[in-house]
């Protein structure tokens, strides 16, 4: 078939004599055909988006802590979840187009081409900056606007300062590349990660009125 023919190259000088032994060329990529690699991307980003569309809009109950005599409702695990689904938008779109680029190309050459580690750079650097910029402007990003949520001090309540937001930001550096560290987000009240702890904020979702409190307590 087409897609076994093998190509190959030979180079030679004005002379006609061989210049370079002769090598294989890889094989021509048809732009008609879905790699394997593509489609388990977008399965995998129809199902996360999916996760994200269910968990959003569950009713989900809520645990409510007091902060300096104020009632702030602690995020679900769930709305988080959804809320950092929808922020790696910048991290799916760069995965599509490397494995698109690589085409039938072997896994091993994804960091050896220089488009595919500038597009996951690229990638990576939106995926901290933008959540960094939204929540400056907004307390919250894209995701949690769409779930719900908001970024708040765990000292005061209130919109965090400035620099607490950049500092809660940039630590995704570090958790992102090493998720283990997320892992404090199931051992701790207010549901606070490494860069909530160094920032002393947490995320804070829309306190439900109290009677309705009372019946998801009771569901």
């Amino acid at each position: 078939t087409a897609r076994d023919e093998k190509f190959f190259e030979q180079k030679y000088d004005a002379a006609g004599s061989d210049q370079h032994p002769l090598a294989e060329l890889p094989t021509p990529r048809n732009e008609a055909d879905t790699s394997f690699g593509e489609l388990l991307n977008y399965g995998l980003l129809a199902v996360l988006m999916v996760l994200t569309l269910v968990s959003a809009n569950r009713n989900t109950a809520v645990s409510v802590a007091s902060i300096n005599k104020t009632e702030v409702a602690v995020a679900p695990l769930s709305l988080r979840l959804a809320a950092g689904l929808i922020d790696l938008w910048p991290m799916y779109i760069a995965q599509l187009l490397v494995m698109h680029h690589l085409g039938h190309a072997k896994l091993s050459q994804l960091y050896n081409d220089r488009y595919n580690r500038w597009v996951l750079f690229i990638g990576y650097a939106l995926y901290v900056l933008h959540p960094l910029v939204a929540e400056l402007i907004w307390s919250r990003s894209l995701g949690k606007m769409f779930v719900g949520l908001r970024i708040v001090s765990s000292t005061t309540a209130q919109r965090p300062p400035i620099s607490s937001i950049v500092l809660r930001n940039l630590m995704r550096a570090v958790e992102v590349p090493i998720p283990l560290p997320l892992l404090v987000i199931f051992f701790n009240p207010l549901r606070q990660r490494l860069g909530d702890f160094a920032a002393a904020t947490f995320v804070a979702a829309k306190l439900p009125p109290r009677e309705k409190r009372q019946a998801l307590e009771e569901d």
